[in-house]
C-alpha cells in the first residue's frame, strides 16, 4: 500500500485534470427529518463548502448529483459554477445516484480530463489539500489505477476512478459503494491502488445527529 503522509510539493499545474462528481442526492434517513445537506457548517450550507472546496482545488469542473429536495440543494448551490446532474431514480440509492452521474460524464468528451474524483457532499472536514492529495497519488499511479484512501484499515472518500472505469461505473458493472464497504471485486482487484493516509478526516461523514454535533463543535474551534 503507498503511503502518502509524507511533505510534498504538488502544484495544480502539475496534476491531472480530472470531473469532480460531488454525490449530494440522499434522503439524510438517520438524521431524523433533517436534510444534513442544508445542515449549516461555519454558516453556510454543508453541500455548499464541500462544493466550495472542491472547486477551490482547482483539479477542474464540479458535476453535483441531486434527487432529494433537489430544488433546495440547487439554490443552496446556486452562487456557485458547477453542473447538476438529477438522478429521477435517487430513492434506489447511493449506487444508483454513483451510476447516474457516471452515466452523464461518460456522455461527455472524455478526453477533456483525465479521470473522475468521486466526493459525498456530508464530509465537510476535507478541503483542497486532501483532495489534491489523492489527485497526485492518481498522477504516480500514471492515471491507470481506481483510487481508494485508506485511513487505519478502513476504505474512505474521495475516490479516483480513471477513464477506462468509467464505462464499467456508468453501467453499473462496478459499484463503487460496495468497494468502499466491503473491498475490491476479484475482477477489478488488479486495477485499483490503496493509499494510506494518516489524516482522520477521510473517514469522517456525518450519517445522524450525533455526528453532526461533534463536526459543527470541532469545526467552531476552526
Amino acid at each position: 500500500m503507498q503511503n502518502l503522509n509524507g511533505p510534498n510539493a504538488y502544484e495544480v499545474g502539475n496534476l491531472p485534470r480530472l470531473a469532480l462528481l460531488l454525490l449530494a442526492a440522499g434522503r439524510s434517513k438517520r438524521m431524523q427529518g433533517q436534510n444534513k445537506m442544508l445542515l449549516p457548517i461555519h454558516r453556510e450550507p454543508m453541500v455548499k463548502r464541500c462544493a466550495e472546496r472542491l472547486l477551490s482545488s482547482g483539479l477542474g469542473p464540479l458535476y453535483v448529483v441531486t434527487g432529494h429536495e433537489s430544488e433546495k440543494v440547487e439554490n443552496a448551490l446556486s452562487s456557485l459554477e458547477l453542473q447538476r446532474v438529477y438522478n429521477e431514480n435517487y430513492l434506489v440509492g447511493q449506487d444508483n445516484s454513483i451510476s447516474c452521474g457516471f452515466e452523464y460524464l461518460n456522455a461527455l468528451d472524455t478526453r477533456k480530463y483525465d479521470g473522475v474524483l468521486l466526493a459525498k457532499c456530508d464530509m465537510p472536514s476535507l478541503g483542497i489539500h486532501q483532495y489534491r492529495l489523492i489527485a497526485e497519488a492518481y498522477l504516480k499511479a500514471k492515471g491507470q489505477k481506481l483510487i481508494v484512501p485508506v485511513h487505519q484499515g478502513v476504505s474512505a472518500y474521495p475516490l479516483v476512478v480513471p477513464v477506462h472505469l468509467i464505462g464499467a461505473v456508468a453501467n453499473g458493472e462496478l459499484k463503487l459503494r460496495k468497494l468502499v464497504k466491503y473491498g475490491s471485486p476479484p475482477q477489478y482487484e488488479a486495477q485499483i491502488k490503496y493509499i494510506d493516509v494518516s489524516d482522520p478526516v477521510f473517514t469522517e461523514d456525518i450519517d445522524s445527529p450525533e455526528d453532526y454535533e461533534r463536526a459543527t463543535a470541532w469545526h467552531s474551534q476552526r
